[in-house]
């Protein structure tokens, strides 16, 4: 087993970041919505950052 290299590191933090400022962008136009909206909106947000995290807090140890 090798050992990843700090660029393996920072591809997958920069994906997540892409990822997470992606899903950033298209939840700013909800948030302009009626109220219900962007409350849905920011439940969704908190689930896929979440999701995110959880990926990237996954793929670091196994990288």
């Amino acid at each position: 087993m090798h050992s990843p290299s700090p660029q393996q590191y920072r591809a997958a933090i920069k994906l997540a970041a892409r990822y997470a400022a992606l899903e950033g962008g298209l939840s700013a136009g909800a948030y302009a919505a009626t109220v219900p909206a962007a409350v849905a909106t920011v439940m969704v947000d908190i689930a896929f950052i979440t999701q995110l995290q959880l990926r990237l807090a996954y793929d670091i140890p196994v990288l």
